[in-house]
């Protein structure tokens, strides 16, 4: 092959070589630019849907009357009838309660907050209304997740308010509630709040731990791992960063809006970019080449772990002296109540989205295993059958309850720790002197 010919075949690799780059440059800014449009309006679409869903607004019907009677079908109905225009808007809103900040041990607490459906103190206490003035009053701590701390409640219909108040008409007391609930709390995560408390030496008289639905999903649906706690894969990934590729794929995966819909649709399932994990407690139960636990297992380890922060906060209250009582919370997952219209829709919504459909199969399994086995170690109360004959609208959601549903858990709640209110009493008079 001559000199002449053997510069032109290399030059006509390089041309085919600049078409092909040229051609695969195009397809690729093409798939970008259709990627961020497709991004773009399916947030428009998200914002569209919000701002139809606002408060003040209904979605099926036309007419702005409130709504009294009748069934509730809408979540304009639900706000309107249940009075939660402000509470909607201060959660909702350009700088609302949904900020969280860091907290060392258990990872998030809500920022403080004022105003007026919702009031947050600069330790994450939500405010309990209906408490005695008395300065000397016994305190009780009410532990636990979002239903604790009220979500779809304002301050004065949490339960924790809704448990002063009843304490206060009872005369039991005086008592001094306190709203110690935060978001997504497990009850792990609950029980070191509690101890946090105490190593300030705030000491409460009585402690009421709502528990048991933040567990059973942790467990069992969302992320799988029994005694964790939610969005520890993000946190995990967070912390680490050691392959920056991974790293920025699941910044994407979790929060473009395309993903989010395609993942809701069941079109995209489980998580590409993430690293299989566990926590300790579950790195030697693996079998060799097992990436995961099967539901029963899941299901067994959710339970006794539970059982265990049963055994050290009962510990902890032998310890500092106090009454410890163990609520087991009701929840829509069961769907062992008449359900009222909202009730049913939100139970379609779930059941047709396939990443939150597993909590409606996995969540029973956990409540059926504390059912024929419930701790023993301090006082527990299984509440989960407690609307089982209610045909009224009780939840907003799958794990939250609305003012009704809330009022009545204060009342069961009360009726459980009536007999050791007069009796704590007491023993803090005999402690300091003239009864309080």
């Amino acid at each position: 092959m001559t000199g002449g010919s053997r510069k032109n075949g290399v030059t006509r690799i390089f041309k085919t070589a600049g078409r092909w780059y040229r051609t695969a440059a195009v397809v690729v800014l093409n798939l970008i630019v259709l990627a961020v449009a497709i991004e773009l309006l399916v947030q428009l679409g998200g914002d569209i849907s919000r701002w139809l869903s606002r408060p003040g607004r209904n979605p099926v019907s036309s007419s702005s009357a409130p709504v009294s009677t009748g069934a509730v079908t809408t979540q304009a109905q639900l706000v309107r009838k249940y009075r939660l225009e402000e509470y909607m808007r201060e959660k909702r809103g350009v700088g609302g309660i949904t900020v969280h900040n860091f907290w060392p041990y258990i990872m998030w607490k809500r920022r403080s907050f004022s105003g007026k459906a919702i009031n947050i103190d600069r330790m994450g206490m939500r405010r309990t209304l209906y408490n005695p003035t008395a300065a000397r009053a016994l305190k009780i701590f009410c532990v636990g997740g979002s239903t604790t701390w009220g979500d779809w409640a304002a301050d004065q219909d949490t339960y924790p308010s809704q448990l002063a108040r009843v304490i206060g008409l009872s005369g039991y007391g005086p008592y001094r509630v306190y709203n110690l609930g935060q978001a997504g709390y497990s009850s792990t995560q609950s029980l070191i709040r509690l101890m946090l408390e105490l190593r300030r030496g705030n000491v409460p008289d009585i402690v009421i731990f709502l528990s048991g639905i933040n567990d059973a999903v942790i467990g069992t649906a969302w992320p799988k791992i029994p005694g964790s706690i939610f969005q520890v894969n993000q946190i995990r990934a967070k912390m680490t960063r050691t392959e920056s590729w991974r790293t920025i794929g699941q910044a994407l995966f979790h929060n473009l809006d395309t993903i989010k819909l395609l993942r809701r649709w069941g079109l995209i399932r489980g998580d590409p970019f993430a690293k299989h994990t566990t926590n300790p407690e579950l790195s030697g139960l693996l079998r060799p080449g097992q990436r995961e636990l099967n539901v029963s297992e899941l299901v067994r380890l959710t339970v006794e772990m539970y059982r265990q922060n049963v055994r050290q906060a009962a510990a902890l209250a032998r310890a500092y002296g106090f009454k410890i009582f163990f609520i087991w919370q009701p929840c829509l997952y069961l769907k062992d109540k008449p359900l009222a219209p909202w009730e049913k829709k939100v139970v379609a919504y779930n059941e047709s989205r396939p990443h939150l459909a597993v909590a409606f199969r996995h969540v029973p399994l956990v409540y059926d295993a504390i059912r024929k086995n419930p701790p023993r170690q301090a006082h527990f109360y299984d509440f989960s059958g407690m609307f089982r004959h209610h045909r009224g609208l009780i939840f907003a959601d799958p794990m939250h309850l609305l003012a009704p549903g809330n009022r009545m858990l204060a009342r069961k709640i009360f009726a459980k720790i009536k007999p050791y209110l007069k009796r704590q009493v007491q023993l803090a008079g005999e402690r300091d002197g003239p009864a309080r």
